[in-house]
């Protein structure tokens, strides 16, 4: 909730993003997958914390450890994509992809689109 800004109350709030990343780490320590996820959020773009990608990559290969999360190995796969924080590497990034698109019906397009877009090299 702290993370949306749905109130007015919440997005006058100046430390909303740092109280949400405490508590999604509260979650991700009790074994909730998806607060990796969200964690991983959080230090890639630098909300609630410091930005640091090799940290986001770390949460997003727990979440995906833990849960086979999908939205989690798309972003391990772009991340090899791109070579943002994980080492560059397109059959690592392919490989994710797959996974992705194997582990969630929803994320069988965009999946689809990435890999078309590895094959046309852009």
């Amino acid at each position: 909730i702290l993370d949306r800004e749905d109130t007015p109350f919440i997005r006058e709030l100046s430390s909303r993003y740092e109280r949400a990343f405490v508590n999604w780490r509260r979650a991700a320590t009790q074994g909730f997958g998806g607060a990796r996820l969200k964690l991983g959020d959080y230090y890639y773009y630098g909300q609630g914390t410091r930005e640091d990608p090799n940290e986001a990559a770390e949460q997003y290969q727990m979440a995906s450890d833990t849960e086979t999360n999908a939205q989690a190995l798309f972003n391990l796969g772009y991340m090899h994509e791109v070579g943002i924080g994980r080492q560059q590497d397109m059959h690592l990034a392919k490989r994710y992809y797959a996974l992705a698109a194997l582990s969630s019906v929803a994320a069988y397009l965009p999946t689809l689109l990435a890999n078309n877009s590895n094959n046309s090299g852009g």
